[in-house]
């Protein structure tokens, strides 16, 4: 029974909770009072005025306290909800509550308290004046949208000054008990009976005062605590604790919403992992997500061997986008990611690297006989005709393998895969093996172009996609080589990084690209807010020279510093020991930072917090997958108010229609760059683009290239 009884009293309102202790402790201390006016009317006629003095200054304590409750109450709830009817009404519950306060010092003020009653109603009233001020700091940082400064604040200082609000007013109603209980010990002097029975009725009295008492506040003071851990562990970006609830008063109900919210930005976050370790196309292993399990199987491989790398091309995939569209392109990505599922084990890893390159991590390959016929399986099923809209598309594939070796690494196992995958593609185009060894001679070919004048710097448009307007390029570098013509970054920039040329090649596109945003700023109509992105290899972010280079390079070509900005991937900062001092560094010094490709790399949202950047670069990935529907725009909407809270900018990637960019625009995003305004161009084709940057209609959108 007493199960139930407590089990429904929980779920009572916390305004009826202490009406009802409030109106138990009266009656409790009125019993007392009729009993010692029965039994002495003189003594009782004598402490009337006061006795109803301090009951009276009771029962408005009483109700102050009350307020003074359900006002914190409020205040929090004004904080954690949304700018909207809600807040609203919050707001008005915290001025009834000031109003109610407000008459009960009135009145206490004017019932003539004795001088020590006074003094200690004082301090209550000081106590208030303290509560109300730092409330008001509060209540602003929340109506200026800075949530976490709100939640902080409500956590370090409000409870702070709270807790002395309760305090300064428990004194005062202790005080009032105390002089109640001393006239009724007065009275018992008058009387031995009289005396025996007021103590048996004080110490009744007395017990089931802080009975209930303290039953009121473990109910309320318990839940209220757990809140405030539960709000301090999202702030510190830990969402792992929930709120457990017991009753279904206010604080229940809040922890039942502070519960949905926390759910739904779990649900957000696995999202964003998720997204940043899987390919958004075929639903594969990203290369971040196989480069992990790849650091695995190294080390496994110190002990045994056993394992094997398999790289996958689509030939002529190129064609296929051209001559169908990229809908046909995406179908034969989706048909290759499922047919390699379908053939291959649970155990093994199949990631798509990007474009039309896949991967496959074997954990258990016995041999090379064995690594053959499964190389032929594959073949087989991958060169199956698919069916795209009444028409069969053809795939074929180019394949590399290599068995991984005991205590062979990661990287040179990827190499071996790589080399023979190449050699497989040059023998297709007519080129004999042995003048083609792998990719050797582009590693020779590359120390002689810099001096030979064989790179060119390409730009792209960053357009403010408020108004299409053009604020800045990307800059990106091309090879014209003598002998095989273009050749794609994709290609030439991992065998740059391995040969030791990269730190180098990277130095000479910031000087071209800084001069030239420069002479463009000097030279063309409202182009003096141009800025430059370029990007860092992360052999340059580890160097311990960067910062100087960049600094002399800026200098030389007279650019603004803050007109440039520094491009670097997530998984070129994870080694924090010299990549973040440069950063931070470079930033000393003006120039700002981009994280780029946000969404394929170690995606973490309370990492990226802890970074030093200016900008985050949305990967064409979540672009892509853009449609209109809020599932598919919830990761992006996540990203972006993020950066409007650390006060980051972002950049989309990779925008093609304007339906995405009208949708990037809804949901925040400030800037755009992709193939809706402009490819890739050299500086003397893009320059009429700088100016002015029409739309372009999906029919005549221009065909990517690499």
């Amino acid at each position: 029974m007493w199960q139930r009884i407590r089990r429904r009293s929980a779920d009572v309102r916390l305004g009826v909770k202490i009406v009802v202790v409030s109106v138990a402790g009266s009656m409790i201390f009125a019993v007392l009072g009729v009993v010692g006016q029965v039994r002495l009317h003189d003594l009782s006629a004598r402490q009337d005025g006061e006795y109803r003095t301090n009951v009276t200054a009771l029962g408005l304590m009483t109700s102050m306290r009350s307020a003074i409750g359900g006002q914190q109450e409020a205040v929090l709830s004004f904080i954690l909800s949304d700018a909207g009817p809600y807040r609203d009404a919050f707001g008005a519950a915290i001025a009834t509550t000031d109003r109610t306060i407000d008459d009960s010092l009135t009145r206490l003020a004017g019932i003539g308290l004795p001088p020590a009653e006074t003094k200690m109603l004082a301090a209550v009233r000081s106590d208030i004046g303290i509560w109300r001020k730092s409330r008001g700091v509060a209540l602003g940082a929340a109506q200026e949208q800075n949530d976490r400064q709100g939640v902080v604040y409500t956590i370090v200082r409000l409870e702070s000054v709270a807790r002395a609000v309760k305090q300064s007013s428990d004194d005062l109603l202790n005080r009032l008990v105390e002089k109640v209980a001393a006239g009724a010990k007065q009275a018992s002097t008058d009387s031995a009976e009289l005396a025996r029975l007021m103590l048996v009725l004080g110490v009744v009295s007395l017990v089931a005062a802080l009975a209930i008492a303290l039953i009121l506040v473990r109910g309320i003071s318990r839940p209220l605590s757990e809140v405030v851990d539960v709000l301090s562990r999202v702030a510190s970006g830990d969402l792992s604790k929930k709120v457990t609830v017991r009753s279904r008063d206010e604080i229940g109900r809040m922890g039942e919403a502070l519960n949905t919210t926390l759910e739904v930005l779990r649900h957000s976050f696995d999202a964003v992992q998720y997204q940043a370790s899987h390919d958004s196309l075929t639903g594969l292993a990203n290369r971040s997500l196989l480069q992990r399990q790849m650091q695995a199987a190294e080390r496994q491989a110190r002990t045994s061997a056993g394992g094997a790398i398999v790289l996958l091309d689509l030939d002529g995939f190129k064609q296929v986008n051209d001559m169908f569209g990229h809908a046909a392109g995406d179908r034969v990505l989706t048909i290759t990611a499922q047919r390699l599922v379908r053939t291959l084990r649970g155990a093994d890893t199949v990631a798509r690297l990007g474009g039309d390159e896949f991967a496959v991590l074997l954990t258990d390959m016995p041999g090379p006989a064995e690594l053959q016929r499964l190389v032929e399986v594959l073949v087989e099923a991958l060169e199956q005709p698919a069916d795209f809209n009444g028409r069969t598309l053809s795939p074929r594939v180019s394949v590399g393998a290599a068995l991984w070796e005991q205590g062979q690494g990661a990287e040179a196992v990827m190499r071996s895969a790589d080399e023979a995958l190449y050699l497989v593609k040059t023998v297709r185009k007519g080129i004999h093996p042995d003048r083609r060894r792998g990719r050797d001679w582009l590693a020779a070919d590359l120390r002689t172009a810099l001096q030979e004048e064989q790179f060119e710097v390409w730009y792209q448009p960053l357009v403010r996609l408020e108004d299409e307007r053009p604020v800045g390029v990307e800059a990106l570098v091309r090879w014209h080589h003598p002998d095989q013509g273009t050749i794609s970054p994709a290609e030439f920039i991992p065998i740059a990084e391995h040969a030791g040329v990269i730190y180098p090649l990277g130095l000479w596109v910031l000087e071209q690209a800084c001069r030239q945003v420069r002479a463009w700023q000097q030279h063309l109509p409202g182009g003096s807010d141009l800025y430059v992105s370029v990007n860092l290899s992360p052999q340059q972010l580890h160097d311990p020279k960067l910062v100087d280079d960049v600094v002399s390079v800026v200098r030389e070509t007279g650019l603004d510093p803050r007109s440039l900005v520094l491009e670097v991937t997530e998984s070129a900062i994870v080694d924090e020991r010299q990549a973040v001092p440069n950063l931070l560094a470079l930033r000393a010094h003006g120039v700002r930072i981009a994280i780029d490709d946000f969404g394929t790399g170690y995606s973490s949202l309370h990492y990226l917090a802890s970074l030093p950047i200016d900008i985050v670069k949305i990967d064409q990935s979540l672009v892509s997958g853009l449609d209109g529907s809020p599932e598919r725009a919830v990761i992006i909407e996540a990203v972006v108010h993020l950066s409007r809270v650390l006060r980051f900018s972002t950049v989309a990637e990779g925008i093609e229609t304007t339906d995405q960019a009208s949708e990037l625009r809804l949901l925040g995003c400030v800037v755009g760059q992709g193939y809706l305004w402009s490819p890739p161009r050299p500086a003397d084709d893009i320059r009429s683009h700088l100016t002015v940057l029409p739309l372009i209609s999906d029919e005549r959108r221009p065909i990517r290239t690499v």
